[in-house]
């Protein structure tokens, strides 16, 4: 191998082993970042309220407003996480860990519908079963009420 050849070798290697380096830091920012965005603070509105996604349960996909506590517990229950935070990450889950979140969306789901309802929820179909709901379809009777005929045609002028 030439010395042309050595050195350039050599440039190469110290290239890769810098462009390695420099992922690695940048990974370790990222992760750093992450996990000071996941660690902050939820920061209620002047109502004592926050803004959170629901990532599991009756109300995932959506956006949710309830209190500060509410919320925090929800996070730390990891079936959501505040709202815009697309890189939210937690531990991984075992099954009982996933059953567990489930259970704590649904029932925070159910507070909801009792304080807001007097009256019992629909019945749950299931997975997968449609909910039966019966209805009445006998006539409605009228009462009363007839709508005004439309006026006749004007006859056509003669000629």
């Amino acid at each position: 191998m030439t010395d042309d050849n050595r050195t350039a070798a050599e440039a190469e290697k110290k290239r890769i082993e810098q462009a390695e380096t420099d992922r690695k830091t940048r990974e370790q920012a990222e992760q750093q970042r992450r996990k000071e965005a996941r660690d902050a603070p939820l920061v209620p509105d002047a109502a004592g309220n926050v803004m959170v996604e629901c990532i599991m349960g009756p109300y995932r996909g959506q956006l949710m407003t309830m209190t500060a506590a509410d919320g925090q517990t929800a996070i730390n229950d990891h079936w959501a996480r505040k709202a815009g935070q697309l890189d939210y990450e937690h531990e991984a889950l075992d099954d009982a860990g996933r059953v567990a979140a489930l259970d704590a969306s649904k029932a925070w789901a159910q507070a909801q519908w009792d304080a807001a309802n007097d009256e019992e929820p629909p019945p749950e179909g299931g997975e997968g079963t449609p909910v039966a709901r019966k209805r009445d379809m006998a006539a409605e009777q009228g009462a009363g009420y007839t709508t005004k005929a439309a006026p006749a045609p004007a006859p056509a002028p003669k000629r």
